[in-house]
């Protein structure tokens, strides 16, 4: 009896160690765009739907409170993020921030994503962003 009690402790903690968390290491992604609108302090200053290029998106996996990599947008304000598991994520990318308009205050723009399955693509809505020239 303590033999079959042994072996089925055994089984348990082998699959509560093989489950998979947020993060690296699956077959899903997540991509979208990212649009920027420049402002001044008279107003916008280019059009809204300019492309942020060569910028920062960040992911963080699940409710961990720092991000867990990065990536570049490309020419187009195009990010991907691949390789992921099932679970929930959130990308952001830093704006200025409105109520105080100086350039160097940013704060997090955040999009809430969640992977249901392996190889999900999930591409978010396009994600607008204020900056500062």
């Amino acid at each position: 009896m303590k033999k079959l009690a042994f072996i089925g402790l055994v089984f348990t903690l082998f699959f509560l160690g093989c489950a998979k968390v947020e993060g690296p290491g699956g077959t899903s992604s997540i991509s979208g765009n990212v649009n920027v609108s420049y402002y001044n302090w008279w107003g916008p200053t280019q059009p809204f739907n300019s492309a942020l290029t060569d910028d920062r998106v960040y992911i963080k996996y699940g409710d961990s409170q720092s991000y867990g990599e990065y990536v570049r947008t490309d020419e187009n304000g195009f990010f991907q993020f691949k390789g992921l598991t099932p679970g929930n994520y959130t990308i952001y990318v830093f704006e200025a921030d409105s109520t105080i308009w100086h350039q160097d205050v940013f704060t997090q723009k955040e999009v809430e994503v969640t992977i249901n399955k392996n190889k999900e693509v999930v591409v978010v809505d396009d994600i607008e962003i204020i900056r500062m020239p």
